[in-house]
């Protein structure tokens, strides 16, 4: 099942497949191998729910937040920062005449 891999390709077995590991996800049943979740986003079910193991999707980190990949959360940015969009691998300083009071 998606959110899992097998060691054996030769394998049928549902018992003999792996669930993919913590920042890792598996979006295709049969995966011989999970894929590292890429920076800017987080590892999780289909509908964006994070997953620490079992992932089977990367979701793209909302606005304010980032991610360095290879984890099942993002962090939000510190106040007076943002992101430039969905996805950002890192916060920036708000622009002139706008700012940010909270974290995120």
């Amino acid at each position: 099942p998606k959110g899992t891999f097998r060691t054996d390709p030769g394998s049928v077995a549902i018992e003999e497949c792996l669930p993919c590991p913590t920042g890792f996800f598996s979006d295709a049943p049969g995966s011989a191998a999970c894929s590292i979740v890429p920076p800017g986003s987080y590892a999780s079910n289909d509908d964006g729910t994070p997953r620490d193991i079992r992932a089977t999707k990367a979701t793209a980190c909302k606005v304010g937040e980032i991610s360095q990949g290879g984890g099942s959360e993002c962090e939000k940015c510190p106040v007076g920062k943002s992101t430039a969009g969905p996805g950002a691998l890192e916060c920036v300083s708000c622009r002139p005449g706008t700012f940010s009071d909270e974290s995120g």
